[in-house]
Parts: C-alpha cells; sequence; structure tokens
C-alpha cells in the first residue's frame, strides 16, 4: 500500500446527482441519486445514519471496480498514515525499516521491512557504506515479507546500485508512459548483489526487484513476488476518512507487466518461515550467501 502523501488531484465524492468528478468530466448516477433520496425521505425509520449510508455507497461504489488496492480508509488509518511520514521526514540515525544488519562470512546482509520513508535511500546509503568498510565483498537485501510503500523510495534504493539504465516505467490512465532513469557514477554499482523475495514482496520491493534483475545487476532468489503493479493516490474526505485509488500502472524496465503475476525468482529456494532474529541459521540468507560466495 502507498502512503499518504500530498499533490493529489482534484477529485470529489459524494452521495447525489453527482458522485466522481475528474479530469472535468462529471458522469451523473441518476439511480443513486433516487435511492438516496427516497430512503432519506421515506423509508420507515426517520433516523438515519448518514455517514454510514454514505460510507456504505462509497465503499459499494469502489468494491465495482474490482480493484482491490483502491478501497476507502476510515479517519483513525489516515492518521496514522500521516503521522508516520510525518515522522519519517525527519533526519535521523535510527534505520527504522532496516531492521536487521550484520556480516555473514564476507557477506554483508540488511532486512528492508518497507518503503515507506522517505528517508529510506538515505539510511540504505549509510548502512550499506559501513558494510563496505568493513570488507564485505557482497551483500544481502532481504525483502521477504515487505509489502511495499512508497514509490520514490523503490525509485531512490535501486538507484543506489544502477547506472543510467531504466528503474521503472509508468503509465498513467491516459496511456501516457513515463521513464525513470538512475543517473550515472553510482555509488554502489559495482558490489555483487543477492535479492531475497517472498509471495510477500509487493509494490515498491517489486520496482526494486525488477530493476536489479532486468538491468542484471545481480540475482532475484527465493520465490515469485505478490504482483502488485499499481500506484496509488489518496483523496481525504470531510469527515476525517479518504479514498485509496490507482492512478497509473508500471511495467519492469525490459517492459514487463508483473501484475497478478509477480517478478519470478531467478534461483527458487524451498519455502521457509520469514525472516528471524537469528540470520545466520536461516536457510534461504545461507543460500544467497552461497550464491554470492561461490556461484552456486
Amino acid at each position: 500500500m502507498t502512503p499518504f502523501r500530498s499533490g493529489l488531484l482534484g477529485f470529489v465524492f459524494g452521495v447525489g446527482a453527482c458522485v466522481f468528478v475528474g479530469f472535468s468530466r462529471v458522469t451523473p448516477l441518476p439511480m443513486l441519486s433516487r435511492v438516496s433520496a427516497t430512503i432519506q425521505s421515506a423509508y420507515i425509520e426517520p433516523d438515519l445514519d448518514m455517514r454510514a449510508l454514505e460510507i456504505g455507497a462509497i465503499r459499494g461504489y469502489l468494491g465495482c471496480l474490482n480493484d482491490p488496492h483502491t478501497r476507502w480508509i476510515d479517519p483513525e488509518t489516515l492518521q496514522k498514515m500521516r503521522h508516520h511520514l510525518k515522522g519519517e521526514s525527519e533526519v535521523s540515525t535510527k534505520f527504522d525499516t532496516v531492521d536487521h544488519v550484520t556480516i555473514i562470512g564476507r557477506v554483508g546482509y540488511l532486512r528492508i521491512t518497507s518503503f515507506e520513508s522517505l528517508t529510506l535511500a538515505t539510511e540504505v546509503r549509510t548502512v550499506v557504506r559501513s558494510l563496505i568498510q568493513q570488507g564485505v565483498t557482497g551483500l544481502i537485501i532481504d525483502l521477504r515479507g515487505n509489502g511495499g510503500g512508497l514509490y520514490s523510495s523503490g525509485v531512490k534504493v535501486a538507484t543506489l546500485f544502477l547506472s543510467n539504465v531504466p528503474v521503472v516505467h509508468t503509465v498513467d490512465r491516459m496511456g501516457q508512459s513515463r521513464t525513470e532513469r538512475a543517473p550515472g557514477n553510482p555509488e554502489f554499482g559495482a558490489i555483487p548483489l543477492v535479492v531475497l523475495v517472498n509471495e510477500r514482496s509487493a509494490s515498491s520491493s517489486e520496482i526494486f526487484a525488477g530493476a536489479i534483475q532486468d538491468n542484471r545487476r545481480g540475482k532475484i532468489i527465493g520465490h515469485s513476488t505478490y504482483g502488485k503493479a499499481t500506484m496509488q493516490k489518496v483523496l481525504p474526505l470531510q469527515d476525517g476518512s479518504a479514498v485509496l485509488y490507482t492512478t497509473g500502472r508500471y511495467l519492469t524496465p525490459l517492459g514487463h507487466d508483473i501484475s497478478k503475476k509477480g517478478i519470478a525468482v531467478d534461483v527458487a529456494l524451498p519455502k521457509s518461515e520469514e525472516p528471524t532474529g537469528n540470520v545466520a541459521m536461516d536457510p534461504q540468507v545461507r543460500a544467497a550467501q552461497r550464491l554470492l560466495e561461490t556461484g552456486t
């Protein structure tokens, strides 16, 4: 899920003659208007919970889109999203989303739990610099269970390892495409890289993994990813709730649409439990280490 961010399009949602406005196009829903007016004026129970009716109409409307990522968000969830971003936008030395960092043999290991932090690329840069200074000859980035987060964070972390190549292509509702490219001379453009993923690696995790795989920058191992190839924005509503709605799709650098399919791994591994604190005993981490140290 993509957290709350500013710069939203001017969309309006409500129950009445017009329920959806966007790109200067107004689509009336006369049947919904008639039902709403009739229930309010003639239903046997006069004391109606209008907010519940309105939210129910919104949720039903969104449900008909058959898009699990477009949905209504309650006020409490929206506030958590806002506070989370506000807190993480401040520069900090605490690695909230880089959950575990260690060295196994000659290989550096870091686990990224989400891409929700605005400062994630800075956190990853600091961690990898430290690992390289300690003499590691390869790097494992563990994205197992990482459900994603900010689109921009996925792109920025990828550019730490890629040089002058496409990172991701996005396509809007009008079919217009845009390509995000990595600049030249990345700080970590040479260190051998293995990325661990599983069926719960999604969204920005897939942007990162797809960029690494398609540009042959490293190996993706584990299990095929979730397959969430869409981006969302947030429409705040008057009561403090919001609608999270899909605004675009993305393709990997080679133009692969991973929606509902995920990224196929280069090396499939037997299923294991989610990462634990005992990284050195994790069979998938050990497989990644062996791949980096011996190539097999």
